[in-house]
């Protein structure tokens, strides 16, 4: 299971996803949101996402480091379905 920071994915607007907030850590969020991508403001460096969460329909932005590391706090986005 990857989550997409450690890859190079072209994400796609109008798709849907598993977020994290912070890592699955007895200090960090336990919970995974279902979201949908509804602006992509990526660049080479830095994933910059604007999402919707599936269930309260909460809309959030997210800044994100590309690269294949994870440094802690960093947020988290799956495929849907892949993090069960």
């Amino acid at each position: 299971m990857g989550f997409v920071n450690t890859k190079d994915k072209k994400l796609e607007v109008g798709g849907h996803y598993q977020y994290q907030e912070d890592r699955l850590t007895d200090f960090g969020s336990k919970s995974i949101q279902e979201v949908e991508l509804i602006e992509d403001n990526s660049n080479n460096e830095y994933y910059k996402l604007k999402l919707k969460d599936l269930d309260d329909g909460e809309i959030f932005e997210v800044e994100m480091a590309k690269g294949n590391f994870y440094y802690g706090g960093m947020p988290r986005i799956w495929d849907e379905g892949e993090y069960v």
